[in-house]
Order: C-alpha cells, then sequence, then structure tokens
C-alpha cells in the first residue's frame, strides 16, 4: 500500500518500482489524499491494476493505512509513502520469508535509507524493536486489525507510528527491524525545519501523552515536551514554538474520544526497549526486561 498526496511524479517512480519487483506484490493499493482528480486520473491511466482510493478530504497517512489495511485482501501488508520504495526488487520475497521464520511477528521493519546516506549492504541481522518507519515496513494484517489502527491526524508528525507502536507494546505484539529489508525514502527530511511542522509536532507530542500516558506519567510528559523545545530552540527553530503551544487545547478536545492509556507497567517497557534492541533468532524472541 501506498500513502500519496500532490506527488505525482514520486508516486509514479514507486509504482514503477514495486512493479519490478520478483515476486510481484499481490495487489498494489493507493491512497489519495484530498482527491487530486489529476492524479488520480494519471494512476488509473498509467497503472490500471493498481486499486486506488481516494478521499475529499485529509485522512492523513494514518488514516489512509487504516483504510488500505482493511480493505487488503492479503495477510501481509508492505507499506510505502509516495516517495518511498523497495532498495531490492526481492523485496516482497524477503519479507514473506521472514514473516514465516518468526511467526511471532506482528510488524517488520525496514532499514530506511535517506538522500545523501551511504546505503549499508543487506544483512541478516533480526532485532525486536520499540518503533518502526510507516514508509518502510511490513504489517501482519490481522495484529493490525486487533488495534484501534492510527488516530486519523490531517498531519501527523511527532505522533503517526510512535502511537501506535506503543499500543502494540501494550498489547505485547512484537515489532522485528529486519537487516534484510531496505527501502529508500527520497527525502533529506529538509521540510521538517518549516515552522507548520515545529507547531504540529508540539502538539502532536502533547496529544500522545494525553490518549497514552497514565495520569503518574503526567511529570514524564511534561520533561519530554519541555526536551523538544530546547532542542527546537538549539536547533534554531524557534518559529512556531508559540504557535504549536496555542493550538494544543483545540487537538486535544478534537481528539479526546481517542483517549485510552497504557499501564504504566507497558509505557516503562516501551521506554526500555526503545534504549536497547534485543537481536533475535528464529527460535526465541525476547521481552523486554520487566519493570
Amino acid at each position: 500500500m501506498v500513502t500519496a498526496y500532490e506527488r505525482l511524479d514520486a508516486l509514479c517512480e514507486t509504482l514503477e518500482s514495486l512493479g519490478r519487483c520478483c515476486p510481484a506484490p499481490a495487489e498494489i493499493l493507493v491512497h489519495v489524499d484530498g482527491s487530486p482528480g489529476e492524479l488520480v486520473a494519471v494512476v488509473k491511466e498509467r497503472f490500471p491494476r493498481v486499486r486506488v482510493f481516494e478521499s475529499s478530504e485529509r485522512l492523513g497517512p494514518g488514516g489512509a493505512r487504516n483504510l488500505m489495511i482493511q480493505s487488503s485482501t492479503c495477510r501481509w501488508v508492505a507499506s510505502f509513502d509516495d516517495d518511498s520504495r523497495p532498495l531490492d526488487m526481492d523485496y516482497f520475497g524477503r519479507a514473506q520469508r521472514l514473516m514465516e521464520d518468526f511467526p511471532q511477528a506482528d510488524l517488520l521493519a525496514a532499514k530506511i535509507y535517506i538522500r545523501g546516506q551511504t546505503v549499508l549492504p543487506a544483512s541478516g541481522l533480526v532485532e525486536r524493536v520499540s518503533d518502526f518507519v510507516g514508509c518502510g515496513c511490513v504489517y501482519r494484517r490481522e495484529s493490525f486489525l486487533r488495534t484501534t489502527g492510527y488516530v486519523p491526524l490531517p498531519l501527523a508528525y511527532a505522533m503517526e507510528e510512535v502511537d501506535l507502536a506503543l499500543r502494540m507494546c501494550a498489547e505485547e505484539q512484537v515489532i522485528l527491524e529486519c537487516g534484510e529489508l531496505r527501502v529508500f525514502h527520497d527525502t533529506d527530511y529538509s521540510n521538517h525545519k518549516n515552522k507548520v511542522v515545529t507547531a504540529v509536532g508540539i502538539r502532536n507530542q502533547v496529544l500522545h501523552a494525553y490518549l497514552r500516558y497514565p495520569l503518574l506519567a503526567l511529570p514524564l510528559a511534561l520533561l519530554q515536551c519541555a526536551a523538544r523545545v530546547w532542542w527546537l530552540i538549539r536547533e534554531g527553530r524557534r518559529a512556531g514554538i508559540m504557535e504549536g503551544f496555542a493550538g494544543i487545547p483545540t487537538c486535544v478536545w478534537s481528539y479526546r474520544k481517542h483517549r485510552n492509556p497504557v499501564t504504566l507497567r507497558s509505557l516503562a517497557s516501551y521506554l526500555r526497549l526503545r534504549r536497547n534492541a534485543y537481536p533475535v533468532s528464529t527460535s526465541k524472541i525476547m521481552s523486554p526486561p520487566a519493570l
């Protein structure tokens, strides 16, 4: 599945790359957010076998992925953005083999490489990790459907994957990062330096804490928010900070129905796993240390 928004050339390049893979994916799903008609028409004309979904209003990447995973007919669903694509043409064969070798896995996270970064050779290293990136991962569909999916934010910076990953950890689902799976993300993240992303990131970090942190973890949430603001200031990204704080009340109120805190033990296990990944083998998957 591929999430798309306004970048026609990048989307076509990604779809062409997926079409060259061997073995090929059983189906390719594309969601075009905000329904720009020209983009939808071009994709349908150039890639007639692709199933195209569109929405008149912004669902955001998370909402788009919710829709496509629910609509997929496959047991495993590989996820890409319109500007990300596999680095290896046997990507789907590798993913299928890994899912079969690790039947306890609920999600496989690929190694993500961005513009200007040295691409390392594929390796057989498999580690249990806390997080993943949505532009390069493989979901076990039934495991995803056991969660409530992503919170459908039009702009999901600092919220999308981390929110789902924490809930997966709370449900004792297993995320494995696999050195055999390599994805190129055609970006240098320079777009993250604008004030809109800064403001949205602050709002979403507070929203994530409100939705998922138990009350006893409130001091931790405040420290994490302060650390983010201090980092933004040190990076010279002051524009957008005040807008971010000003938008918190409306953001929290709008998504209050999604509040479902995890336990303090689950949060502690997730944070501990974030600090230390655990190598695994096909015979054993290590659990995070107990609190």
